[in-house]
């Protein structure tokens, strides 16, 4: 029983290592070939990023939501629907709006 253990606690170890210089073969590749870490950070902060639906007011994550951009400005929706709900009812108050001149 003790040998199962110590085999298994071997295993344990050697898998560890392997993964760890995996890690650090690619962060001296990315070094080598000058590719900014940045880039990699951002991304993942940009894919879990979350945004709030003017819509319907859900909180999601971006990478799973529906960009619109208009006048330089992009928002984000939960659903397709919601988009072309949201704008319908913009462009209804904005119609009912009094124009000032």
């Amino acid at each position: 029983m003790k040998r199962v253990l110590f085999l298994l606690l071997l295993f344990i170890i050697g898998v560890t290592l392997i993964m760890c210089s995996g890690e650090k073969k690619q962060e001296a590749a990315e070094e080598a070939t000058g590719e900014a870490t940045e880039s990699t950070m951002e991304t993942a902060v940009t894919d879990t990023a979350m945004a709030t639906c003017p819509g319907c007011g859900m909180t999601m994550e971006k990478s799973k939501m529906v960009a619109y951009e208009e006048d330089g400005e992009t928002e984000y929706f939960c659903s397709e629907e919601c988009k072309n709900n949201y704008l319908a009812e913009k462009a209804t108050e904005e119609e009912a709006a009094p124009e000032d001149e």
